[in-house]
């Protein structure tokens, strides 16, 4: 019986474990999707791919959408910014319908929907600002910038460096990426190695922001280091793109996935004093922050990937695939591309709603169970051999 009773305890930690949330290794098809259909302005295909947002998606069909910083109207003319709905199938890829921006000053990097989908948020790089769009008339609802919903610190971004990355988290929070570091100066741009990831709650105009720590040991310095996409798996876990030249005169695309389970915030007024540290985990201990614990997803190099620009990011709902789009250099003539990666299994598994506080509850009990059987089977043998 008392056996039994300890067995209980190990029952619950193994279950604990297993509802965690899990990260699966597995090598993925790779299926590249060549967007037919694209604006063209003369023979220079404008630019789909900046961001990313997966509507629908089945195993072999998706509807997405994205956004572009340049369109055309009928008779050719360059205009402002805006958003294409993408429809994906077995074959290929095509746009399927425009919506117009209103706003041609806006330079759109990201793009996420909250709200079962009808409520349409994009993130504007040169702002930095993050606006809400009404998709049937392309106006702006509502605009986020640095001192009105968001940090007083985004006045120090870099110009053209500013959000590159948009999603929202099942609770409705936005999370948004900054390409590179913040910098005053030269020396900052080359030496800092703080990147950042705000969490923000667009209606109470409250947010968290986060440290991200590129690779930086393989670039040159944390000039040649960007953040180009991020996707949502649930409110504390998060897809980003990373890209770069490397040191040794290659580039790098990788995906990866950070946890903000265990990380702590950075606290605005100390945002940038760490952007000047020599050391800056000495001021990570000084302010009680800890970045973002990343795990390596893909390495899209691995697969052939032959663009320098990894700049949008989706997943499916089951977490079997996972889309990542180009922003086409017209220089170089290339076409905007959608890369579909399909796993077997989920990508990334939900956590159960127990929690590693259960965890370890389970872990304290089955030490009491077994020493307290250990206890009486020694007992139990004293008493036999007496």
């Amino acid at each position: 019986m008392i056996l039994r009773g300890a067995l209980v305890p190990l029952f619950l930690l193994i279950l604990c474990l297993v509802c965690s949330s899990t990260l699966r290794a597995e090598h993925p098809k790779v299926k590249r999707l060549v967007v037919q259909g694209a604006i063209y302005e003369g023979d220079v295909p404008v630019n789909l791919g900046s961001g990313l947002f997966v509507e629908k998606s089945t195993r072999k069909n998706a509807t997405l959408l994205s956004v572009s910083d340049v369109s055309i109207d009928v008779e050719g003319a360059l205009k402002g910014p805006f958003i294409a709905e993408i429809k994906l199938n077995s074959d290929g890829s095509s746009v399927e319908r425009l919506f117009p921006i209103e706003d041609p000053k806006l330079d759109l990097e990201g793009i996420t929907a909250r709200k079962n989908g009808q409520e349409i948020w994009a993130a504007d790089e040169s702002g930095p600002s993050l606006v809400q769009i009404e998709r049937a008339t392309g106006h702006s609802v509502k605009r986020l910038i640095a001192g009105e919903g968001l940090p007083t610190y985004l006045s120090h971004a870099q110009a053209n460096r500013g959000f590159e990355g948009l999603c929202a988290t099942p609770s409705g929070k936005l999370v948004a990426i900054l390409q590179s570091t913040l910098a005053e100066n030269r020396s900052q741009k080359e030496h800092s190695v703080v990147t950042r990831m705000l969490r923000i709650d667009p209606e109470a105009k409250r947010w968290e922001t986060f440290v991200y720590l590129p690779e930086i040991e393989m670039y040159n310095n944390s000039s040649d280091v960007r953040l180009s996409g991020v996707t949502c798996l649930s409110d504390d876990q998060w897809l980003v793109l990373e890209r770069g030249a490397l040191a040794n005169g290659g580039y790098a695309n990788r995906v990866y996935l950070v946890d903000a389970q265990l990380s702590k915030p950075l606290k605005d007024e100390e945002a940038l004093e760490i952007e000047d540290a020599k050391n800056v985990h000495d001021l990570f201990r000084k302010f009680n922050v800890q970045p973002l614990v990343k795990t390596l997803v893909l390495n899209l190099r691995h697969y052939g990937w032959p663009f320098e620009k990894s700049e949008g990011i989706g997943v499916s709902d089951d977490f079997k695939t996972l889309y990542v789009s180009n922003d086409p250099d017209p220089e170089k003539k290339e076409k905007s591309e959608i890369w579909r990666f399909l796993f077997e299994k989920p990508l990334w598994t939900r956590p159960c709603s127990i929690n590693w506080a259960f965890s370890l509850i389970a872990l304290a009990l089955m030490i009491a169970g077994v020493s307290l059987v250990l206890l009486l089977w020694s007992k139990r043998v004293k008493e036999l051999n007496s």
